[in-house]
């Protein structure tokens, strides 16, 4: 169809412009332009979408948050093979492994954006070659009636036309009309090689879209590859840790002095943050924060003994599995969300009247600090970030900063 369509302009190119080459550069000159309305009767445009902008403005961003991703990662990886030649901490290992997955999973989520934009933009692309191709038939046909009709009058002559003029009136008048149909052909045919020559850019934009999108597809599937080896360094990394008794007891000490620093930390600036505050608290029950099937508790809210190192727990720990949900318990506010020595990735919801939720160890977060959330939407996913030995979430449920047994709020399913 497209070749067809080359030859038919081709053709008319050469019809026309073996006419037009018999008119005198008198007759050029004093040709009077074609009314506008008789142009646009013949020529059809294509509106430009604010829409397309955006999708081009959208692949750009992403491209970008990818490759920025990507430095990351790499710094992430020599950071990494650093601490494993020079080791300040047992911990600062597994810090950078999470910070690999963090980053991962953040391309990922990036990645399949991106690939769903070449998917959008290719099937658009392709219903606008088609409407191109329709657009150009329709103007071959019309071209081609234009000049039968022409042929059928006799008026293709456009000399004979001039000359056998019966007056200077006759004259002058069938030169302003040989200059009006000259003009009309003439702005025909730039109509139409004009859309020939955006079919040939939309054809080569089809097919860089369908490369990039086949490019970032491999790119996904290596990245999920690389995400699932990480994931489990990551989640056999404590575990090794305990087959070292002395060694692990000692990581976990700090750890805990870690959680008590953070502890001391978020009692006071969630205190003054309350007292700032001036919304009542928004109501309700809180609900379990993850899928009802993950309804076990391996640590309870309080006192504990691990490793022969004593901790008060100040949450509870449910067992989930790798990248499952986890809900913001009621509606509120984002206020902190990133990531913590011992906590990992964590994030804490205000819900008004100086009640407070934080969620920790999470693979990925959801939301940023600023964010307004309703009860059940998903803030983060679960993992086993910071001082974890296995995909979980750490729940605490906080009153004017201090820990609350979040059993007292919650019902276990």
């Amino acid at each position: 169809m497209f070749m067809e369509q080359k030859e038919k302009i081709e053709e008319i190119n050469y019809i026309t412009g073996k006419k037009q080459s018999r008119i005198s550069g008198f007759v050029k000159k004093t040709l009077v332009p074609v009314s506008l309305g008789i142009v646009l009767a013949i020529m059809s445009t294509v509106p430009v979408m604010n829409a397309a902008g955006d999708a081009a403005s959208a692949v750009k961003t992403l491209e970008y948050q990818i490759e920025q991703n990507l430095k990351q990662q790499q710094e992430a990886s020599q950071k990494l093979k650093n601490a494993k030649a020079n080791l300040d901490s047992e911990m600062q290992e597994k810090a950078y492994i999470d910070q690999r997955i963090s980053l991962l999973i953040e391309n990922i989520s990036n990645t399949d954006e991106l690939i769903a934009l070449y998917t959008a933009d290719i099937a658009q692309k392709e219903v606008e070659i088609e409407n191109k191709k329709e657009e150009i038939d329709e103007q071959y046909k019309k071209i081609k009636d234009y000049l039968r009709l022409s042929y059928q009058n006799k008026i293709l002559n456009y000399v004979e036309m001039i000359l056998g003029s019966d007056s200077l009136s006759d004259l002058f008048t069938n030169i302003e009309r040989v200059g009006n149909m000259i003009n009309y052909q003439e702005k025909m045919m730039e109509s139409l090689n004009a859309n020939l020559e955006e079919l040939d850019n939309l054809k080569t934009v089809l097919e860089q879209d369908k490369l990039n999108s086949e490019n970032q597809k491999a790119n996904l599937e290596s990245q999920k590859e690389e995400l699932e080896q990480l994931s489990y360094e990551s989640s056999v990394y404590m575990q090794k840790l305990e087959a070292d008794s002395a060694k692990y007891a000692k990581v976990y000490a700090e750890c805990v002095a870690k959680d008590e620093e953070l502890n001391a930390e978020l009692e006071k600036a969630l205190l003054e943050y309350a007292k700032q505050q001036t919304a009542a608290y928004v109501g309700g029950e809180l609900m379990w924060p993850v899928d009802l099937k993950w309804n076990r508790i391996s640590s309870p809210y309080g006192n504990r003994v691990l490793y022969g190192v004593k901790e008060f727990h100040l949450g509870i720990d449910i067992p989930a599995g790798y990248g499952e949900n986890i809900y913001a318990a009621n509606d509120g506010t984002i206020i902190k969300a990133q990531w913590h020595y011992s906590y990992g990735n964590y994030i804490i919801v205000d819900h008004g009247g100086g009640r407070t939720t934080l969620y920790a160890h999470a693979s990925k977060l959801c939301k940023n600090v600023g964010d307004t959330v309703k009860k059940g939407d998903v803030i983060a996913l679960i993992g086993s970030t910071g001082n974890s030995y296995g995909n979980h979430l750490h729940f605490e449920v906080r009153q004017d900063g201090k820990t609350q047994d979040p059993m007292g709020y919650v019902v276990q399913p």
